[in-house]
């Protein structure tokens, strides 16, 4: 298949034939990334152990020193409104919940499509406004399928602790990679698409990739977890007041993320 403009560009950097020390590696990895969203290393190590057996399994943990260094967001799926968002987080209105823990008070999942039309550049797509939207909207239309809400199960306001319980719809994560591997498929087989012409190929592989995504149902049932929460003053609608916010945003947007693609 023909690789895009900028996969070509990063692929003159590295010799293949090299072995490259971890300093190198990194540099490498630093002028090979050309996407606009947080791209993901793999790092392989042989350990020259089997880990079938309990006693040779290796698991370890990084925590870095400074943190992402980005400004935490977290992700509320609501069914149409932000009132459970607003009524735990202790946001004076819907908007502003939205606002503030979504990063916009009109169109909260925009962003997510827009991350996928990424993806698709980074591979060397030029996707079409067409394109973007399609994304768009099949985000828009997978995570407005799914209802989520959250109740306080445990609170010491004294202490400014409490335990929030969530409930929230989800997909069966097999499904949708089922589907998305039988619309790649689809696509790659259809004898009246010319592979060799770049453009016209990645734009079917987005509207199938649309399509299926926007086809795709819940499954039946919610997925259920708790997380701490506690009771700071933060700024919330350029006015200082008294909120709850999980102990780890981090943790708590992963939780739902994992939780709503049936994790």
């Amino acid at each position: 298949m023909k690789h895009g403009k900028k996969y070509v560009e990063s692929r003159k950097l590295i010799d293949s034939s090299a072995l490259y020390d971890i300093t190198e590696a990194i540099e490498l990895c630093t002028k090979t990334g050309k996407a606009k969203f947080d791209e993901t290393v793999e790092v392989h190590v042989r350990l020259g152990v089997d880990s079938r057996h309990a006693d040779q399994q290796v698991r370890g943990a990084v925590v870095l020193p400074n943190g992402t260094g980005k400004k935490v967001r977290v992700m509320v799926f609501a069914k149409n409104d932000a009132a459970k968002a607003m009524e735990v987080f202790g946001f004076a209105s819907e908007s502003d919940a939205k606002k503030e823990l979504m990063g916009s008070d009109e169109d909260p999942y925009k962003e997510v499509g827009e991350q996928l039309v990424a993806q698709f550049e980074a591979m060397g797509a030029n996707v079409s406004s067409e394109d973007a939207q399609a994304l768009i909207d099949a985000v828009l239309s997978m995570l407005g399928k799914l209802q989520y809400s959250a109740e306080v199960k445990d609170i010491d306001e004294k202490a400014g602790t409490a335990v929030v319980t969530s409930h929230i719809g989800h997909y069966d994560s097999v499904a949708i990679q089922d589907a998305m591997a039988q619309a790649m498929t689809e696509v790659s087989t259809d004898p009246n698409l010319d592979v060799n012409d770049q453009d016209a190929f990645y734009s079917a592989i987005i509207q199938k990739v649309a399509e299926v995504m926007s086809s795709i149902q819940p499954v039946e049932g919610t997925k259920d977890f708790d997380t701490d929460f506690q009771l700071v003053k933060a700024e919330v609608s350029g006015k200082e007041k008294q909120v709850w916010i999980p102990v780890d945003a981090n943790a708590f947007g992963a939780d739902l993320s994992n939780a709503a693609m049936g994790g």
